[in-house]
Formats: C-alpha cells, structure tokens, sequence
C-alpha cells in the first residue's frame, strides 16, 4: 500500500470510528453519507452494524472542491431524505 492510499484508509478508518461514537452518544438518529465512490464503500465496509441501518441515504461524489453555497446547493436533494 503506497502511503498515499494507507492516509486514505485511516481517514476513512477515523469516520466510522466517529460515527460509531455518535451513534452511541445518540448524537445522531440517522446519516447521510457523501463521499466518492472507493472512499464511500470503504466506509460501509468498516461501518458498524447499528451504524450502517441508521444510513438512509448515499451519495457517490466528491464535493471537496465545492464552497459552502455551492455543496449546500448540491446536497438539497439528499437532505430532504
């Protein structure tokens, strides 16, 4: 694994490990999750169980590279789930 990709791994490690916590902190009662399409079913694959139903919608895009107004704008569709 070049290091590039094992940084990648540990982010994504680091985001379910956060999402579990908050789903145990009842942060949370449900997820809309955005990320590109490797990252995102890299995520589902290290999502805990409980975690994974609370998922109720997906969206395979890298929206990085979008200001505020613009990612608001892209994700309108998505959060009205």
């Amino acid at each position: 694994t070049d290091p590039q990709q094992h940084a990648q791994h540990e982010f994504i490690r680091h985001v379910a490990q956060a999402i579990k916590e908050g789903m145990n902190a009842q942060a949370f009662e449900q997820l809309i999750l955005v990320a590109p399409p490797k990252a995102l079913g890299d995520l589902r694959t290290l999502l805990d169980h409980n975690a994974a139903k609370l998922v109720k919608s997906e969206l395979q895009k890298d929206l990085t590279h979008l200001s505020p107004h613009q990612l608001a704008e892209h994700l309108q569709e998505v959060i009205k789930v």
